[in-house]
């Protein structure tokens, strides 16, 4: 007697079915862990069915497959279909629903945008002495007998420069062609290094230290995330990071067109970080300190989140 190998879930009276037809099926009882997963395992295959309907009748029949699924995945969550109807209201409200047909092609990045705005941000302004982070984060590091520093984001250099000043092997990384040729001009000691903040791969534990002043808060959260796992990755145990960012506190947050989220574009993209935000990102080192601080930056009063932490 042959056999034909199926392993999926089935609706309740099928084996019935198959009886009448003259088969004999094998069937078992599915736990409430392998039953969930079985549930999402139809649900796919049955998608994949209506896709290649063609008929109404075809669709109806897969439509119907679908909307049996749904009820026995909701009582499988402890979800009512009133929950999930609230839910989908509330979703076409904000976001509509597929009336008008709409089919996106693709989405171009206000970051790769912007990057005329960064290529020569730095051309025309006189450099200015090294931020007080930079001195704050340096007696931290005086103290352990650091060798290695990666500024990130380093805009005309002028930190990359107090450091260096200080005996410390600086590489400084902007994807501003105007800020890294004015510091290759300034400072021949400093590594220059011309590329975008996401696309950084140095060997794993290379750094003593990483410098962040201003660097990390122009991305959404998928990046972000992806971007501080890298630092952990290239930063030596037992180093230091120093990282500043804008905060929900400033007074530009809210201001301008809303990206998503904590992010908007005023000029270009910021996105303001809150305390959570920046331990949440840390959650891989060792954190020292998470703070709120303000200072007048530009000429009008700003606020930062800055944190130290090691690995």
């Amino acid at each position: 007697m042959s056999k034909k190998i199926y392993n999926k879930l089935i609706r309740d009276k099928i084996p019935e079915v198959i009886k009448k037809k003259g088969g004999i099926p094998k069937t078992s009882i599915l736990d409430e862990a392998e039953f969930r997963k079985a549930l999402k395992v139809k649900m796919t295959e049955e998608s994949k069915a209506l896709l290649e309907a063609e008929s109404n009748d075809e669709v109806l029949n897969e439509l119907s497959d679908i909307e049996e699924l749904i009820r026995a995945t909701a009582k499988n969550y402890g979800l009512s279909l009133k929950e999930i109807e609230k839910h989908r209201i509330e979703k076409l409200q904000e976001r509509g629903g597929f009336d008008k047909k709409l089919f996106l092609e693709y989405v171009e990045e206000k970051q790769i945008c912007e990057a005329n705005y960064w290529k020569n941000k730095w051309s025309n302004r006189p450099l200015e002495p090294a931020n007080n982070f930079a001195k704050r984060a340096y007696e931290l590091i005086k103290a352990k007998n650091y060798k290695t520093l990666l500024d990130l984001g380093c805009g005309d250099g002028r930190d990359s420069i107090y450091f260096s000043n200080k005996g410390i092997k600086v590489t400084a990384l902007d994807f501003s062609e105007s800020g890294i040729n004015k510091l290759k001009n300034q400072n021949s000691k400093i590594d220059c290094i011309f590329e975008d903040i996401r696309n950084t791969n140095f060997r794993e534990n290379y750094f003593d230290v990483i410098y962040a002043h201003l660097s990390l808060h122009y991305f959404n959260d998928e990046t972000t995330s992806k971007i501080f796992d890298n630092l952990f990755r290239i930063l030596k145990k037992g180093g230091l990071i120093f990282i500043k960012c804008k905060s929900v506190d400033d007074e530009l947050f809210g201001k301008g067109e809303k990206i998503g989220g904590n992010m908007f574009s005023k000029g270009h993209i910021r996105h303001f970080f809150t305390k959570e935000y920046m331990t949440e990102n840390l959650k891989k080192f060792k954190i020292i300190k998470v703070r709120k601080t303000s200072s007048v930056y530009h000429e009008y009063k700003s606020a930062f989140i800055e944190a130290v932490a090691t690995k």
